[in-house]
């Protein structure tokens, strides 16, 4: 058979033209082709990036071959939803029509195939016949199912499956060819016993077999797409809070959701183009779970009103059908989709602009399916406005689990085994290697070496030379730092943090009596300054981005987006009163006589005034805010009810900390799982690169922050035994750190569990020598500002930013 067809360049490049078609769409149109031209029963596969328009290729193929005096073309799909959105795209009139075509085909269906009209038009030599079947349909019967296409039929003559057997220029197109892969033995067969001239296979997900075996004759991955922007960047989105409960994750979905609608109106209008409502996507495990997100999504403060929320699974009716085909439509309703599987392929709309994934995801397909949903671009190309080049994806988990599981989240997108190429003339693809990154480089993100056709100056998007060779650079600079860190030899102190000098003193203690009417009503107040400010907050975006070196090289990077507000739930001024009062009350420190509830009101008021609030009512603070205003108000009557004052004399041996040691020679990264004891790093802001931790909610936790806060200039970790300590009646107190702020003030800080902050004797002693010794350094005049403080796993987990946590 070889020799079919003859490639024609310029055929490919006149449909291209007439058609439209993207750059990766014309190229694989030329590389498929050439394939189809020997016409020896060959299957080749076309793996295009979800959201770059495999129908258009699909489209610009089969009118390829009908040029060329094809007259059978058939097109499998795995399943309903596909088959829907394939007929419309061939239907003339419809909304998802693919125009451009020379050749207008008969469009031969399951449910029209066996009528007589139809059955004359498939033996007319000059008719081009296009079938779009399911693959299931053409499964060869079994005792148990019986198959319409094997039956004969008085208007074709003969049955179906046999007709199509006997064409002798049957070309087949698989869309989703990765359903019928090899694994798949009844759905292979029922297409490969066709016998067809070749067997074209479509998809964003190709099996791991097939690309072994060869038959992918053209790749365009993800990362390309992304780069040359014909789809969205993704953009992963979690809480700086950690809060990944359902109730927060759908709450801050549909706020995203409700900040992108009105930029999305105004540029439709500005850009005269059919408006689009942009919708979230909400992928679920079971219909029991769809059900209750649905609910959930459906409250008066999220997104209330007939039709606003779309659940579509196995067992949807028909009326939610018609309504998920009308999601593009400017008077739809729908403002969110829950979906249980039905929904991860071959549903192609443009207007998903946030997605919630309740479930792992964990295999490269469900990935890029789920994803993919919301790659397409609203109005068909980039805007440069964010909130609608962006999908957000909402992860709400931790940046160190993001960093660790950015592999998994994206595997198609930082895939490790691709190739790519362009198509040349007869249709012959050159294949370059994309590889995975030095495991031991620092910087964030895969490189891929993907060299196309495409010069590098029509791929930089903006991107200037200068600034590429700059990064290039500062990247090598930064390695080699590195490997200069990792180098045999002493852990000596880097530049440009200098030693710290710590002063320390020896000490006796002698405890004092503790009543509540002892307590400080200047002290309450003090404490409660710091909780005037109730910081927002913000949803924190990191975006999934490529682009091209001048080399044309593809380079993967995750990088900040613009951060949003979380949603927020307040409570009320009544409210955070009787919760202070009542913690005071019933704290079991005090007798319930009514001098100590009057005396309780009046530390509730000195602490509210210090917040700046006095006696006023109308105001609000978050839930989270108010729970930790009323921790602190029992902190500072707990740390007087256990208090202790000292008398000591003194004598000033100042050290020079860190000192220098041996380099550790089995190091693990800052962002990987928590060892105890087990030296991570290099750290940026540290004076010493690595450091060692026995807590990770408390010690290891608070490095991590230390380490990315714009406020702390740096900071040291400090060791049990070591050269610095404060001294408390039990000896030697060596506390967790020392950390440097923005403003040269010294900090001592102790990271401790939350019921060791409240609950050990020997934790408010330490604290109370530590407090005493703060303030005969700062009377010294000698050494600067110093300043202690205890802070809880609580306290470490909420801290946004420096300043919050010392408050």
């Amino acid at each position: 058979m070889s020799g079919w067809l003859h490639y024609d360049a310029e055929r490919v490049e006149s449909i291209a033209s007439a058609m439209n078609l993207r750059r990766p769409n014309a190229e694989a149109l030329s590389a498929l082709a050439g394939q189809v031209a020997h016409g020896d029963g060959r299957e080749v596969i076309a793996d295009l990036a979800t959201g770059v328009g495999k129908t258009y290729l699909a489209a610009g193929l089969i009118d390829y071959l009908a040029q060329a005096g094809v007259r059978n073309v058939l097109v499998v799909v795995p399943g309903a939803t596909i088959l829907s959105k394939t007929i419309r795209n061939f239907t003339p009139g419809d909304t998802k029509y693919v125009a451009g075509a020379e050749v207008s085909p008969l469009l031969v269906t399951a449910e029209n195939f066996a009528r007589g009209d139809v059955g004359d038009a498939l033996h007319d030599p000059r008719r081009l016949k296009l079938f779009v079947f399911t693959v299931q349909m053409l499964v060869s019967p079994t005792v148990k199912a019986s198959r319409r296409a094997y039956e004969d039929n008085e208007n074709i003559g003969e049955a179906l499956y046999s007709y199509l057997q006997g064409a002798d220029d049957l070309v087949v197109i698989v869309d989703e060819h990765h359903v019928i892969r090899e694994k798949a033995k009844r759905f292979n067969a029922a297409v490969h016993e066709l016998g067809a001239r070749a067997v074209v296979g479509l998809t964003a997900t190709p099996d791991v077999a097939d690309i072994a075996a060869g038959k992918v004759v053209y790749q365009y991955p993800l990362a390309a797409a992304i780069a040359d922007r014909l789809v969205k960047v993704p953009v992963i989105v979690y809480r700086q809070d950690g809060r990944k409960d359902l109730s927060t994750q759908l709450a801050d979905a549909c706020l995203l959701r409700d900040r992108k609608e009105p930029v999305w109106a105004a540029y439709a209008e500005a850009a005269e183009v059919q408006p689009l409502r942009p919708v979230l996507f909400v992928v679920c495990q079971t219909i029991a779970d769809a059900n209750q997100v649905a609910s959930e999504l459906r409250r008066d403060d999220l997104l209330p009103g007939d039709g606003a929320v779309l659940v579509i699974t196995g067992d949807s009716p028909d009326s939610d059908l018609q309504a998920l085909e009308r999601v593009e439509h400017s008077d739809s309703p729908v403002r969110a989709i829950v979906s249980v599987d039905k929904l991860k392929e071959g549903w192609d709309v443009k207007n998903v602009g946030v997605i919630v994934a309740f479930r792992a995801l964990a295999s490269d397909t469900l990935t890029e399916q789920i994803l993919g949903r919301g790659l397409r671009l609203p109005f068909g190309r980039r805007t440069d406005l964010a909130a609608i080049d962006q999908v957000d994806i909402v992860a709400h988990e931790s940046y160190a689990t993001l960093l660790r599981n950015k592999d998994a989240l994206l595997q198609r997108l930082l895939s490790e085994v691709k190739t790519t190429g362009s198509a040349t003339t007869g249709g012959e693809l050159a294949f370059t290697e994309l590889h995975a990154p030095d495991p031991d480089d620092a910087e964030s993100g895969f490189v891929v070496s993907a060299t196309t056709s495409t010069a590098a100056s029509e791929t930089l998007d903006g991107i200037g030379a200068a600034e590429i060779l700059l990064a290039q650079e500062m990247g090598a600079k930064e390695k080699q730092a590195t490997a200069e860190l990792n180098t045999v030899g002493e852990m000596m102190p880097r530049n440009p943090f200098p030693p710290i000098q710590f002063p320390t003193q020896s000490r006796i203690s002698q405890p004092a009596k503790f009543t509540l009417h002892d307590v400080s009503m200047l002290a309450v107040e003090q404490q409660g300054r710091a909780f005037s400010y109730d910081p927002q907050v913000k949803l924190v975006r990191r975006a999934i981005d490529a682009h091209r070196d001048i080399h044309g090289e593809l380079h993967v990077i995750d990088r900040p987006a613009d951060s949003e507000d979380a949603s927020r739930v307040s409570v009320s001024a009544e409210a955070i009163r009787r919760s202070l009062l009542g913690r005071i009350l019933h704290s079991g420190l005090i007798d319930p006589d009514l001098t100590e509830q009057l005396k309780a009101v009046e530390l509730v008021d000195a602490f509210l005034k210090g917040a700046g609030i006095d006696n006023e009512t109308g105001w609000e603070w978050s839930v989270e805010h108010a729970g930790r205003a009323e921790s602190a108000l029992y902190g500072v009557i707990r740390a007087a009810h256990k208090g202790r004052q000292t008398t000591s004399s003194w004598r000033w041996e100042p050290v020079s900390v860190p000192v220098a040691q041996p380099k550790p020679t089995d190091v693990r990264g800052v962002w990987d799982a928590f060892v105890p004891r087990a030296w991570t790093g290099p750290w940026a802001k540290s004076i010493d690169a690595f450091a060692h931790y026995d807590s990770a909610s408390a010690e290891w936790l608070l490095a991590q922050k230390l380490d990315t806060w714009d406020d702390v200039d740096h900071w040291q970790r400090l060791y049990t035994p070591g050269p610095a300590w404060i001294a408390w009646k039990g000896g030697r107190y060596h506390p967790d750190f020392v950390v440097v702020d923005a403003a040269g003030a010294h900090w001592v800080v102790e990271a401790k569990a939350d019921k060791a902050a409240i609950d050990s004797i020997e934790v408010q002693e330490k604290a109370a020598a530590a407090h005493e010794w703060i303030k005969r350094v700062n009377g010294s005049k000698l050494y600067g500002a110093w300043a202690y403080r205890i802070v809880t796993e609580a306290q470490i987990a909420a801290a946004i930013d420096w300043k919050q946590l010392v408050r």
